[in-house]
């Protein structure tokens, strides 16, 4: 328990000090780094689709001026990935990256891989 509140004051901490300062992506970037450095504090089970229904339960708490810029990112993601498989498809980011993975918990590690190759692209 003791972890899970941790995870949730390192969180907090960095969205009410650097929110304003901080362009969406570096927010969205900061965010992935804490979740992939200890997932278990934030999610309930290691797995992309876990992942994903945190992401959309985190957008949907923000206000809709910043839910729409981490959506917007999101989509961008979603569309990245797309065109680095060489697909046309609806789906999202989440299960792009598990068609393409052996199960969901591999698919999660890849995530996070996909994620930043991503972010280095955009910079």
């Amino acid at each position: 328990m003791k972890n899970i509140k941790l995870g949730e004051k390192r969180l907090k901490n960095f969205f009410l000090y650097n929110h304003e300062r901080c362009s969406t992506m570096d927010k969205l970037v900061e965010l992935m780094r804490l979740i992939k450095s200890r997932p278990e504090l934030y999610l309930s089970c290691r797995s992309i689709n876990y992942l994903k229904v945190y992401m959309d339960g985190y957008f949907f708490a923000l206000p809709n001026e910043k839910s729409s810029g981490f959506m917007s990112e999101m989509d961008e993601f979603r569309e990245w990935l797309a065109n680095r498989f060489n697909i046309s498809t609806n789906q999202s980011w989440a299960q792009i990256i598990l068609f393409f993975s052996p199960n969901e918990f591999f698919a999660l590690d890849e995530f996070f891989r996909l994620f930043e190759e991503f972010t280095l692209t955009k910079h």
